[in-house]
């Protein structure tokens, strides 16, 4: 069986700004014809928001997605790097977890 992996390194907080070119990066991969993405991730976590759209659109794409901590996982990045199906990290990479807290700023009637 012959695979074409493309390898896609992203080491960038989590936002719109930076999620939007990785998934057009990855689905451009796919329309070329690649059936597996190996993305090499470092990032210091960031919005909510864009992390769990990445990481539910790389869910969907057709391809082995493999992850791989090249230096920090930290927050949000967590939920992206656990899209991949097969995930490795680096012998010296780091993993952050933290709680995380809600303020709403005005009462809320149900």
């Amino acid at each position: 069986m012959n695979r074409q992996r493309v390898y896609i390194s992203f080491v960038r907080p989590i936002n719109w700004d930076t999620v939007n070119p990785l998934l057009d990066t990855c689905n451009q991969a796919i329309n070329d014809g690649a059936s597996q993405l190996y993305l090499l991730l470092s990032s210091p976590g960031g919005d909510v928001d864009p992390g769990v759209a990445a990481y539910n659109q790389l869910l969907g794409l057709p391809a082995d997605i493999i992850t791989h901590n090249t230096g920090c996982i930290d927050s949000i990045a967590n939920v992206i790097f656990l899209a991949g199906s097969k995930r490795l990290a680096c012998p010296n990479s780091t993993f952050l977890f933290h709680g995380i807290y809600w303020d709403f700023s005005d009462a809320v009637e149900l």
